[in-house]
Protein backbone atom coordinates (compact mmCIF):
# COMPACT_ATOMS: atom_id res chain seq x y z
CA UNK A 1 0.00 0.00 0.00
CA UNK A 2 1.54 3.32 -0.97
CA UNK A 3 2.25 6.21 1.35
CA UNK A 4 -0.48 8.48 -0.10
CA UNK A 5 -3.21 5.94 0.71
CA UNK A 6 -1.91 5.53 4.25
CA UNK A 7 -1.99 9.31 4.80
CA UNK A 8 -5.52 9.52 3.44
CA UNK A 9 -6.74 6.74 5.70
CA UNK A 10 -5.00 8.34 8.70
CA UNK A 11 -6.74 11.65 7.94
CA UNK A 12 -10.14 9.94 7.79
CA UNK A 13 -9.52 8.19 11.12
CA UNK A 14 -8.56 11.47 12.79
CA UNK A 15 -11.63 13.20 11.36
CA UNK A 16 -13.91 10.43 12.68
CA UNK A 17 -12.27 10.62 16.12
CA UNK A 18 -12.71 14.39 16.21
CA UNK A 19 -16.40 14.11 15.20
CA UNK A 20 -16.96 11.45 17.89
CA UNK A 21 -15.45 13.71 20.61
CA UNK A 22 -17.49 16.72 19.45
CA UNK A 23 -20.66 14.60 19.44
CA UNK A 24 -19.92 13.40 22.97
CA UNK A 25 -19.39 16.98 24.22
CA UNK A 26 -22.60 18.22 22.56
CA UNK A 27 -24.57 15.28 23.98
CA UNK A 28 -23.18 15.86 27.51
CA UNK A 29 -23.99 19.60 27.42
CA UNK A 30 -27.49 18.86 26.07
CA UNK A 31 -28.13 16.36 28.86
CA UNK A 32 -26.92 18.83 31.51
CA UNK A 33 -29.19 21.58 30.16
CA UNK A 34 -32.14 19.15 29.97
CA UNK A 35 -31.64 17.91 33.56
CA UNK A 36 -31.27 21.50 34.82
CA UNK A 37 -34.48 22.59 33.06
CA UNK A 38 -36.41 19.57 34.37
CA UNK A 39 -35.08 20.22 37.89
CA UNK A 40 -36.13 23.88 37.73
CA UNK A 41 -39.66 23.02 36.56
CA UNK A 42 -40.00 20.29 39.18
CA UNK A 43 -38.80 22.63 41.96
CA UNK A 44 -41.46 25.19 40.92
CA UNK A 45 -44.12 22.45 41.03
CA UNK A 46 -42.94 21.34 44.50
CA UNK A 47 -42.80 24.95 45.74
CA UNK A 48 -46.39 25.63 44.64
CA UNK A 49 -47.61 22.40 46.25
CA UNK A 50 -45.72 22.83 49.55
CA UNK A 51 -46.65 26.51 50.01
CA UNK A 52 -50.31 25.70 49.25
CA UNK A 53 -50.30 22.89 51.83
CA UNK A 54 -48.56 25.16 54.37
CA UNK A 55 -51.28 27.78 53.99
CA UNK A 56 -53.99 25.14 54.51
CA UNK A 57 -52.21 23.65 57.54
CA UNK A 58 -51.65 27.14 59.01
CA UNK A 59 -55.44 27.48 59.42
CA UNK A 60 -55.46 24.28 61.50
CA UNK A 61 -52.50 25.65 63.50
CA UNK A 62 -54.48 28.78 64.28
CA UNK A 63 -57.19 26.65 65.94
CA UNK A 64 -54.57 24.77 67.99
CA UNK A 65 -52.96 28.06 69.04
CA UNK A 66 -56.30 29.45 70.22
CA UNK A 67 -56.59 26.50 72.61
CA UNK A 68 -52.98 26.35 73.82
CA UNK A 69 -51.61 29.92 73.89
CA UNK A 70 -52.94 31.15 77.22
CA UNK A 71 -49.78 32.67 78.66
CA UNK A 72 -46.98 34.91 77.48
CA UNK A 73 -44.38 33.37 79.80
CA UNK A 74 -41.24 32.31 77.96
CA UNK A 75 -41.31 28.59 78.97
CA UNK A 76 -44.95 28.29 77.84
CA UNK A 77 -44.17 30.05 74.55
CA UNK A 78 -41.17 27.77 73.94
CA UNK A 79 -43.20 24.59 74.60
CA UNK A 80 -45.91 25.84 72.24
CA UNK A 81 -43.32 26.73 69.58
CA UNK A 82 -41.76 23.27 69.70
CA UNK A 83 -45.16 21.57 69.69
CA UNK A 84 -46.45 23.60 66.72
CA UNK A 85 -43.19 23.12 64.77
CA UNK A 86 -43.24 19.32 65.30
CA UNK A 87 -46.94 19.08 64.47
CA UNK A 88 -46.49 21.19 61.31
CA UNK A 89 -43.57 19.02 60.14
CA UNK A 90 -45.57 15.80 60.61
CA UNK A 91 -48.62 17.31 58.89
CA UNK A 92 -46.70 18.52 55.82
CA UNK A 93 -44.91 15.14 55.54
CA UNK A 94 -48.25 13.29 55.46
CA UNK A 95 -49.76 15.73 52.95
CA UNK A 96 -46.74 15.64 50.61
CA UNK A 97 -45.70 11.98 50.97
CA UNK A 98 -46.29 11.44 47.23
CA UNK A 99 -43.43 13.84 46.38
CA UNK A 100 -40.75 11.15 46.27
CA UNK A 101 -37.78 13.42 45.53
CA UNK A 102 -38.52 15.68 48.53
CA UNK A 103 -37.00 14.91 51.94
CA UNK A 104 -35.49 16.35 55.13
CA UNK A 105 -38.52 18.38 56.20
CA UNK A 106 -37.70 20.57 59.20
CA UNK A 107 -39.48 23.33 61.11
CA UNK A 108 -36.57 24.03 63.46
CA UNK A 109 -36.34 27.69 62.38
CA UNK A 110 -39.92 28.50 63.44
CA UNK A 111 -40.54 31.23 66.02
CA UNK A 112 -43.30 32.41 68.36
CA UNK A 113 -43.22 36.05 69.47
CA UNK A 114 -44.84 37.74 72.45
CA UNK A 115 -47.59 39.13 70.23
CA UNK A 116 -48.84 35.59 69.65
CA UNK A 117 -47.61 35.33 66.05
CA UNK A 118 -46.13 31.94 65.18
CA UNK A 119 -43.90 32.13 62.10
CA UNK A 120 -43.80 28.61 60.70
CA UNK A 121 -40.51 28.27 58.80
CA UNK A 122 -40.22 25.05 56.82
CA UNK A 123 -37.07 23.81 55.08
CA UNK A 124 -36.87 20.78 52.81
CA UNK A 125 -34.56 19.21 50.22
CA UNK A 126 -35.35 18.36 46.61
CA UNK A 127 -33.09 15.45 45.59
CA UNK A 128 -32.45 15.96 41.87
CA UNK A 129 -30.19 13.65 39.82
CA UNK A 130 -27.33 16.16 39.61
CA UNK A 131 -27.73 18.14 42.85
CA UNK A 132 -29.78 18.67 46.00
CA UNK A 133 -31.81 21.89 46.23
CA UNK A 134 -32.63 23.22 49.70
CA UNK A 135 -35.76 25.38 49.93
CA UNK A 136 -37.20 27.43 52.80
CA UNK A 137 -40.56 29.15 53.23
CA UNK A 138 -42.23 30.98 56.11
CA UNK A 139 -45.93 31.39 56.87
CA UNK A 140 -47.05 33.59 59.82
CA UNK A 141 -49.89 32.09 61.86
CA UNK A 142 -51.98 34.05 64.37
CA UNK A 143 -54.88 33.07 66.59
CA UNK A 144 -57.63 34.67 68.67
CA UNK A 145 -55.63 34.67 71.90
CA UNK A 146 -57.22 34.73 75.33
CA UNK A 147 -54.15 35.12 77.56
CA UNK A 148 -54.13 38.26 79.70
CA UNK A 149 -50.49 39.05 79.03
CA UNK A 150 -50.58 38.42 75.27
CA UNK A 151 -51.82 41.35 73.22
CA UNK A 152 -54.30 39.96 70.69
CA UNK A 153 -55.11 43.31 69.12
CA UNK A 154 -52.33 44.54 66.90
CA UNK A 155 -52.32 46.48 63.66
CA UNK A 156 -52.34 43.92 60.86
CA UNK A 157 -50.18 44.53 57.79
CA UNK A 158 -49.01 42.27 54.98
CA UNK A 159 -45.62 41.39 53.56
CA UNK A 160 -44.50 39.40 50.51
CA UNK A 161 -42.07 36.48 50.26
CA UNK A 162 -39.39 38.57 48.56
CA UNK A 163 -40.19 42.26 49.21
CA UNK A 164 -38.77 44.76 51.71
CA UNK A 165 -41.98 46.70 52.48
CA UNK A 166 -45.15 46.07 54.46
CA UNK A 167 -48.55 46.86 52.91
CA UNK A 168 -52.28 47.29 53.50
CA UNK A 169 -54.44 44.32 52.55
CA UNK A 170 -55.55 45.85 49.23
CA UNK A 171 -52.11 46.84 47.86
CA UNK A 172 -51.45 45.61 44.31
CA UNK A 173 -47.93 44.51 45.36
CA UNK A 174 -49.62 41.57 47.14
CA UNK A 175 -50.91 39.98 43.93
CA UNK A 176 -48.24 37.22 43.92
CA UNK A 177 -47.85 36.55 47.66
CA UNK A 178 -49.67 37.91 50.71
CA UNK A 179 -48.37 37.09 54.20
CA UNK A 180 -50.25 38.41 57.22
CA UNK A 181 -48.22 39.82 60.13
CA UNK A 182 -48.36 42.62 62.69
CA UNK A 183 -47.03 46.13 62.25
CA UNK A 184 -44.69 45.65 65.24
CA UNK A 185 -43.27 42.40 63.83
CA UNK A 186 -42.84 43.86 60.34
CA UNK A 187 -40.94 46.86 61.70
CA UNK A 188 -38.83 44.68 64.00
CA UNK A 189 -37.89 42.50 61.02
CA UNK A 190 -36.69 45.56 59.08
CA UNK A 191 -39.64 46.09 56.71
CA UNK A 192 -40.50 49.67 55.73
CA UNK A 193 -43.93 51.09 54.77
CA UNK A 194 -44.95 50.83 51.11
CA UNK A 195 -44.88 54.20 49.36
CA UNK A 196 -47.90 53.26 47.18
CA UNK A 197 -50.52 52.00 49.64
CA UNK A 198 -49.21 54.02 52.64
CA UNK A 199 -49.91 51.62 55.53
CA UNK A 200 -49.95 52.90 59.14
CA UNK A 201 -46.49 53.40 60.61
CA UNK A 202 -47.55 53.41 64.29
Amino acid sequence: MNRALLKQRDKKCRRRGSIAIESLIVMTVTMLITFTAIGFVYSLFVETRVVGEMQTISKEMSVIMSATLTSNELPVREVNRLMLAAWGTQRIKSKCDDLELVSAYSSAGSSLDNEGIFVWTLTYDINLPLNVMRKQFSVPVSAALSGDTIKPKSTIVYITRTGECYHTGSCYHLRLSKIKTTLEKAKADGYRPCSHCRPPSQ
